[in-house]
């Protein structure tokens, strides 16, 4: 489970307590193993086009962290501040989750 959690330079850094088995809707995700690393990595809110491959892998060594032992989720919305970790323990079953969020309104923005 969870070990640690920082923020650095528009990142949040888990790290993990042990190596383990991901399933990330990611750039870099998919099924994985050996996993010790979740990264949410803040990008521009508007008009960002670089490669989001790139990105995460600036983001690993920037973070001098071994990217086949990470998944990076990149996100707009305002870090540490729009982020949140829930526990939860359901049939027995330790459940930690760590989520991102940021919404904007639509109309207004395209209104005026």
């Amino acid at each position: 489970m969870i070990n640690d959690i920082k923020y650095l330079n528009g990142n949040i850094i888990i790290t993990l307590n042990q190596e383990t088995t991901a399933l990330a809707n990611t750039v870099d995700g998919g099924l994985r193993n050996g996993i010790k690393y979740i990264i949410h990595h803040q990008v521009p809110p508007r008009n960002f086009n670089n490669d989001p491959i790139k990105e995460a892998i600036k983001t690993h060594r920037e973070l001098t962290i071994d990217s086949n032992e990470a998944i990076t989720f990149l996100t707009a919305t305002e870090l540490p501040r729009n982020h949140t970790i829930h526990r939860e323990t359901i049939y027995g079953v330790e459940i930690e989750v760590s989520v991102t969020i940021g919404l904007i309104n639509y109309y207004k923005i395209n209104r005026g």
